[in-house]
């Protein structure tokens, strides 16, 4: 994949439905731009291949180059194997041949399986459990309460987040997004919904990425404690060997301030999060999950169900879609 974090989903999202991969080959998040042509990604599906221990064959990348996009999907199709195909932004094309393209790094875990043979284990919300919750949530706010603020260690997840809300309607401003009306530099102030990719350069110059050092995305969360506007902040934790060891650790006593200062004068503040991780992981899943749960975040299981949570709410307290 040329996606770290959409390969981390992916697979942990199998682990989670019960069943496990065979390889897990990161290409580089550039190598379906036009410059590259997806060399990496070519030479690792022909390997794909050709591996007796590999049943199901995913691909995953951010938004790539359509021609490149085109030459990979050519050479897929000349497979034997099934294939499941997620490009972030691309959620409506056909089924060609053994190529399935799914709507979501969740859904082409869930595909993966499904083509696999594998008995799912888990099973996602209902839209109707997503509405009770975010009929809960929302009553809870004031008036005032309308902008979305997301802030994410990973591009990927933060580019699919970011597709899933605008497909759903809402207006939200990002350093990640597919629409050039809407792509931010991401250290300019924004009057509307937010939502920003801190792995970025303009946040790295200097200091460590957020999933090794998390400090930063903590510091963007506190600064939100006077903010009267914001209705929730939608997160990600990645975890994983070279991630830090504890990520939920600082972002969850930083919730827990933020939270009582909205709480200080009459408002609320509602986190969503999700993690891409596993309990083999050494951060520990649950561990991480108990953290968050523990000062009041909701958890969802996949980044999807997180952006689908996050758009029932602001269905709710800003239905012009934050325009």
């Amino acid at each position: 994949g040329a996606s770290g974090t959409g390969i981390q989903e992916i697979s942990s999202l199998i682990d989670r439905y019960g069943a496990g991969i065979s390889q897990a080959i990161g290409t580089g998040g550039r190598d379906l731009r036009e410059e590259v042509g997806g060399e990496m990604m070519l030479f690792a599906i022909d390997a794909l291949a050709k591996d007796p221990d590999t049943s199901v064959i995913v691909v995953v990348s951010k938004a790539p180059a359509k021609s490149v996009a085109d030459k990979v999907i050519a050479r897929l199709e000349r497979l034997d194997k099934p294939v499941v195909v997620q490009f972030i932004g691309e959620s409506d094309l056909p089924t060609r041949g053994n190529t399935t393209f799914a709507p979501s790094l969740a859904q082409a875990a869930l595909s993966a399986c499904q083509k696999a043979g594998v008995r799912i284990a888990a099973e996602s919300r209902s839209d109707a459990q997503l509405k009770r919750i975010a009929a809960a949530e929302s009553e809870r706010m004031s008036p005032q309460q309308k902008r979305l603020v997301g802030l994410f260690a990973g591009g990927t997840l933060a580019q699919e987040a970011w597709h899933l809300l605008s497909a759903g309607g809402e207006r939200v401003y990002s350093n990640v997004a597919l629409d050039k009306e809407l792509k931010i530099a991401g250290d300019e102030p924004v009057d509307g919904h937010v939502l920003l990719d801190l792995g970025d350069d303009i946040f790295t110059r200097g200091r460590p990425h957020p999933m090794i050092e998390p400090s930063l995305r903590d510091e963007h969360v506190y600064a939100l404690a006077e903010d009267g506007s914001v209705a929730l902040i939608l997160l990600d934790l990645v975890l994983g060997y070279g991630a830090h060891p504890d990520p939920a650790a600082g972002v969850s006593e930083v919730i827990a301030k933020v939270k009582e200062a909205y709480a200080d004068r009459g408002a609320y503040l509602s986190v969503v999060a999700s993690i891409t991780g596993t309990a083999a992981d050494p951060q520990d899943y649950l561990r991480q999950r108990e953290q968050l749960e523990g000062v009041g975040a909701i958890v969802m299981d996949s980044n999807e169900q997180a952006a689908q949570l996050v758009h029932a709410i602001l269905s709710r307290v800003a239905p012009e879609g934050g325009r």
